[in-house]
């Protein structure tokens, strides 16, 4: 396992001498902190104060960039046992076997941002295989309409500001 030493500037954790910063760090007590590449190093930790903090101005960085470019990777996480009966319009069974619902919550890697509304329907893609798919609408980090495909057992997806917005 590799360790990258880093520096605190302004709470965003940097390798040093050069303005490359480290991804999301996990801070697991009595285990130290890790990024994507390995176990994350400061001269005095780092400590959980430094780990928030720099996750808190990565995340705020990655929504500018979202509402920007109008892309960006988002998470979704739902109930299987949803709290609402099929006859609640929330949840309503497809005629090819899928089922829609709003049980979901789409956010960040980090949970900084929430969307507000969410709406998935479930089904299959077909293709070279039969994959379980959630097609996923939802309100964006800048109050627009975005839309996103979630295929297989990932929680995670590209999500993008859609063209036609409606009213």
């Amino acid at each position: 396992m590799s360790t990258t030493h880093y520096e605190n500037q302004g709470g965003l954790l940097v390798k040093p001498g050069t303005n490359e910063c480290a991804g999301y760090i996990l801070n697991f007590d009595q285990h130290g902190a890790y990024d994507p590449t390995g176990k994350a190093q400061t001269p005095t930790g780092p400590s959980k104060d430094e780990v928030d903090a720099h996750n808190a101005i990565l995340a705020q960085a990655e929504r500018e960039a979202m509402i920007k470019s109008g892309i960006g990777t988002f998470y979704i996480s739902e109930s299987r046992a949803p709290k609402c009966t099929p006859e609640n319009p929330r949840w309503r069974i497809e005629r090819n076997g899928g089922f829609t619902y709003t049980n979901a919550t789409v956010t960040q890697f980090t949970g900084a941002w929430k969307s507000p509304w969410c709406y998935v329907r479930r089904g299959y893609s077909y293709g070279f295989c039969r994959v379980e798919t959630r097609w996923v609408w939802f309100t964006g980090p800048d109050g627009l309409k975005w839309y996103g495909v979630n295929k297989g057992n990932m929680d995670c997806f590209t999500g993008r500001r859609m063209k036609r917005q409606g009213k």
